[in-house]
């Protein structure tokens, strides 16, 4: 798993069937209301209702796993669950996404893991952040939020006519 992470700043509709079968694969449940589906190259599954659509910007993956460890060792599982109580059920974290970007920031030594048990007694791998990778998560929270306001900016600039 060597080389450069892709990352992508637009999502890619795809037909429905691929959808479902990679959602029934990876053991997620559907919402009938969903009717349009997407998948983005970090690998984050959104599911678009009728005019809702979400895009994930570039390093969004990395930050928000790094984020979510910020408050503490957590296993795969947990991250990906956190993430995804946290954004309301709007962001679903793939276990296809999750674990090789997991083992690309072990890499980086922005992470490192332990094996530990959970707190139903089974054995997984548990992540927390090294110096350098709160160095990074502070660095790229800044750049977010600098990106954000600069978005808001515009979007209410627009909005009262400019």
């Amino acid at each position: 798993m060597g080389g450069k992470a892709l990352r992508c700043v637009r999502t890619v509709p795809v037909p429905a069937n691929v959808a479902k079968r990679f959602i029934w694969q990876n053991g997620c449940r559907l919402s009938s209301k969903c009717r349009r589906f997407y998948f983005d190259c970090l690998g984050v599954v959104v599911l678009s209702m009728a005019m809702k659509e979400i895009d994930l910007l570039q390093g969004t993956l990395d930050l928000l796993v790094l984020k979510t460890l910020g408050a503490g060792p957590m296993h795969g599982y947990r991250i990906a669950s956190k993430i995804h109580q946290l954004s309301a059920d709007v962001l679903r974290i793939e276990e296809g996404s999750l674990y090789p970007a997991l083992y690309r920031m072990e890499q980086k030594g922005l992470i490192e893991s332990e094996w530990g048990l959970t707190d139903t007694a089974r054995r997984a791998r548990f992540y927390k952040l090294t110096r350098k990778g709160r160095r990074e998560m502070q660095k790229e929270t800044e750049s977010w939020v600098r990106l954000s306001t600069a978005v808001a900016r515009v979007l209410k600039a627009l909005e009262q006519g400019a």
